[in-house]
């Protein structure tokens, strides 16, 4: 029997949070470190499409999960029916308050 594969879809607001990242780890790193956050999102995310219930549920948001991308960032996502919608990456190093995801 095959599994069910959630379809994955980006938020402009969750593809800009992911570009602004990509783009510091580019100019305060290096091109190896930006490659290898990339390759992790992306695994992160194709385990996702077929495990859409591993996220810890947001504490006030319905229907809002998140997952530890890396050590500082966090994805946050909601689940419609069989699609997954990425909105948003927050870095961890921020004031918490600032996390309109929780």
């Amino acid at each position: 029997m095959a599994q069910k594969r959630y379809q994955i879809r980006w938020a402009a607001n969750a593809f800009k949070d992911y570009e602004i990242i990509y783009e510091a780890l580019l100019s305060n790193w290096s091109s190896e470190i930006a490659a290898k956050f990339s390759q992790r999102l992306e695994a992160h995310l194709f385990n996702l499409s077929f495990h859409p219930f591993i996220g810890r549920k947001s504490e006030n948001k319905h229907n809002v999960r998140s997952i530890l991308i890396s050590r500082f960032n966090r994805l946050y996502y909601s689940l419609d029916k069989d699609t997954i919608e990425l909105i948003g990456i927050f870095d961890m190093r921020q004031n918490p308050a600032k996390n309109k995801f929780r």
